[in-house]
């Protein structure tokens, strides 16, 4: 048996360079065992070659591979993991799960007039606010005020970035007039083209 084992393995990593034609024949692989993606087929010698599976069935049980491919069935995936010389296995059955990419955050840059213009206006909105009745009976002072909106709007990492200050503005825009900011920015920005 243990012949037989070193004898087979070559045979299984054997590819002939000859142009040879390799045709599936059922007496001469009747005894050669070939690995998932495998096939064996017989040279023009009558020698058995193992030799990735040039089709699989057309039948859809996807599976997950562990490249994180999703392949139609498990033929597809030990016939990719042939052709490419790789080792891939089963993760789980179905489709792979896309993992959420994570993207290059890159902070917005400002203008330092610009930012002093923009906390201005806010913290105008802040006092403007404290004085109508409703938000004077929640909060007494500015602080607490500011404290109450960036815990609305921050998603709980304390620290509110730049997709949470204009989710912010976007609620509040008409009391920080944001038309005149949008101007300015233009007009900035058309300076340096």
């Amino acid at each position: 048996m243990l012949t037989i084992s070193v004898l087979l393995v070559p045979l299984l990593l054997y590819s002939p360079a000859s142009s040879s034609p390799l045709v599936k024949d059922e007496g001469v692989c009747a005894r050669t065992f070939c690995g998932a993606g495998r096939e064996c087929v017989s040279t023009n010698r009558g020698e058995p070659v193992c030799r990735c599976l040039q089709h699989c069935d057309e039948s859809e049980h996807w599976v997950c591979g562990s490249n994180n491919k999703s392949y139609r069935n498990h033929c597809e995936l030990h016939r990719d993991a042939c052709n490419t010389q790789t080792k891939v296995h089963v993760e789980h059955r179905g489709r792979c799960v896309d993992e959420l990419t994570k993207t290059n955050v890159s902070p917005i840059v400002c203008f330092l007039s610009d930012r002093d213009w923009l906390r201005e206006k806010v913290i105008q909105w802040i006092q403007s606010e404290m004085e109508s009745d409703l938000l004077v009976l929640k909060a007494s002072l500015s602080s607490n005020v500011l404290q109450m909106y960036f815990q609305t709007y921050d998603n709980g990492d304390s620290q509110l970035d730049s997709k949470e200050f204009l989710h912010f503005l976007s609620h509040n825009e008409t009391a920080l007039n944001l038309t005149h900011l949008s101007n300015r920015f233009v007009s900035r920005a058309s300076e340096y083209v």
